[in-house]
């Protein structure tokens, strides 16, 4: 049992299998998956070092952050990783305002941890939308996004033979800017 000043729901990875949908969704997906599983997942892994643990810490942030930016280029700014959650993600201003703001406080959180500026504790407070939030919630609401953004590079993978691993480039920002 653990003590924890803000209730968490750390550990708690609940999944919903419906069982009409195991021979068309379940089932190829995991197969998918397994026929990729050689190549070089590097995202996935650190996205899995980012939740294996009940016991959350900024180093849980930055594996969910690492995670991100390793479906990219080495050389990817970081404002192209923003936009390209954005475009990926966000069904209207209002969602993609609110995404950014969360993803600038978290490479905030990672530029002044990396730089040795300051250090977090997931109890420290931060501001988020213009209010003061546990720094802890940043990895909290970043988590689905990346788990996201992971699927659906696992998914061009399975699409495109040629690829070997995760990777978004500024083709598929354009194709999603300009689906039409």
């Amino acid at each position: 049992m653990y003590a924890r000043k803000v209730s968490s729901n750390a550990f708690m990875h609940e999944i919903l299998i419906e069982t009409s949908k195991l021979s068309t969704n379940v089932k190829p997906n995991l197969e998918g998956l397994a026929s990729v599983w050689h190549y070089n997942l590097w995202s996935l892994k650190r996205y899995l070092h980012a939740v294996e643990s009940d016991q959350l810490s900024m180093d849980n942030l930055l594996d969910l952050l690492f995670a991100l930016e390793g479906l990219f280029d080495k050389s990817t700014s970081s404002d192209f990783i923003k936009s390209m959650c954005l475009v990926s993600l966000c069904k209207n201003r209002k969602d993609a305002k609110k995404m950014k703001n969360l993803l600038d406080v978290a490479y905030s959180i990672r530029n002044e941890i990396a730089h040795g500026g300051q250090s977090y504790d997931p109890y420290d407070k931060v501001k988020l939308d213009g209010k003061e939030t546990l720094a802890q919630m940043i990895y909290w609401k970043l988590k689905p996004i990346v788990a996201t953004m992971i699927i659906k590079a696992i998914s061009k993978l399975l699409e495109d033979m040629n690829m070997k691993n995760l990777r978004f480039n500024s083709d598929d920002f354009v194709n999603l800017t300009f689906e039409k």
